[in-house]
């Protein structure tokens, strides 16, 4: 747990082939390989950062996560961030006689990749957001969230006795549809030539959202915010990945732990938050503090030279929570990229970690604007 990996080749960025493993908080980023993380039986998956895997496409197979036939059996992939590639995000192997089981994909956020791809039979698939599926070096279908119904020509069936619940997915389906004509297996197209696919395959598939609308519940997704918006259908039924609470948070934010906080949200220098919907800024913690103090404001050298004096400290946040309101004099308001530079505003924030010692770490000064 709690490496920093980056620039990776090899088998898999990380590998294991033994039983019982934990693999948490680890950041993986720009690796190689064609596989993030590969692990062995009854392995447990939490809270890693995974960006970029085989960024250079360099070699033909692997994911993000990827869990070959044997190790599917109580494995468990819960709360982790899988961005950027042109691999799956989270990958289950096999095909028929030879399929995997009983495997557990819960609350994942994976952006930008080729999707979730579930294989075998008695998965449980739940409260993930797979959106953004990149298929330009894929053959696999066009589907972000896919449990298939067959395996390409092989023409046995998986997934019938899978769970698909709570879930956010831009598209999911079954998977491509294949039939025997003769002595030939062959695709099938829809009446209007484009190739058919099964509906997503499960026993139990409920409760999930599956369109492109996902800005209208999510709150700004674009900005690693994936909170669903106050009110909306993700936000009465509990689907995704992040559930709204009173008070605010903790918002987990996945990957290493580095001596101050880091990884904000939105990201420092975005020019494209959502005015309306920001009214919070978060952050992952620094390793081991359970207080951090926060200050915020439109001016980078106050924000740079602040102290718990300054009109621009905004408070302490405790008890490992990571998610401070805006005060109402620092309301964020709308902008845009396209105005000139001299009219918009830009505002700047900074979270100080508190050891236990009581030694205050300064954190970096982050930014954005709005739209």
């Amino acid at each position: 747990s709690a490496n920093m990996l980056s620039w990776k080749g090899g088998m898999a960025t990380i590998y294991s082939d033994s039983y019982d493993d934990t693999f948490t908080r680890n950041s993986l980023i720009d690796n190689g390989n064609g596989c993030g993380i590969r692990p062995g039986m009854t392995s447990s998956i939490t809270l890693n950062y995974i960006s970029g895997q085989c960024f250079g496409f360099q070699q033909n197979d692997g994911s993000g996560i990827q869990v070959q036939v044997k190790p599917q059996k109580g494995v468990r992939i819960e709360n982790n961030w899988v961005f950027d590639s042109p691999k799956y995000g989270i990958r289950f192997d096999g095909e028929p006689p030879k399929i995997g089981k009983y495997g557990t994909v819960q609350g994942n956020v994976v952006l930008r990749t080729n999707g979730v791809n579930l294989k075998g039979d008695y998965h449980d698939a739940s409260n993930n957001l797979v959106l953004d599926s990149v298929k330009e070096n894929s053959k696999e279908g066009k589907c972000s969230l896919c449990l298939w119904k067959t395996v390409r020509r092989n023409l046995g069936v998986i997934n019938q006795h899978s769970t698909v619940m709570n879930n956010i997915a831009d598209v999911a389906n079954g998977g491509f549809v294949f039939e025997k004509k003769g002595n030939k297996i062959i695709q099938v197209r829809n009446s209007d030539g484009s190739w058919a696919t099964w509906p997503i395959q499960g026993s139990t598939v409920e409760n999930n959202l599956f369109g492109n609308d996902t800005q209208s519940f999510i709150q700004d997704s674009n900005n690693n915010d994936f909170r669903p918006v106050k009110g909306s259908e993700a936000d009465n039924s509990k689907i995704g990945p992040y559930f709204r609470t009173k008070p605010p948070g903790p918002y987990w934010i996945p990957g290493r732990e580095e001596e101050k906080a880091s990884d904000p949200v939105p990201p420092t220098g975005s020019e494209t938050v959502i005015a309306q919907r920001r009214r919070h800024v978060m952050w992952r913690n620094a390793y081991n503090c359970d207080k951090h103090q926060v200050y915020f404001g439109t001016s980078k050298e106050d924000v740079t030279s602040a102290d718990k004096n300054s009109d621009t400290f905004i408070g302490v946040v405790s008890n490992r929570r990571n998610i401070k309101l805006i005060p109402p004099e620092w309301k964020v308001m709308p902008g845009g990229s396209d105005m000139p530079e001299e009219e918009r505003t830009v505002y700047y924030w900074r979270v100080d970690a508190v050891t236990e010692s009581g030694e205050v770490v300064k954190g970096d000064v982050w930014s954005f604007s709005t739209i």
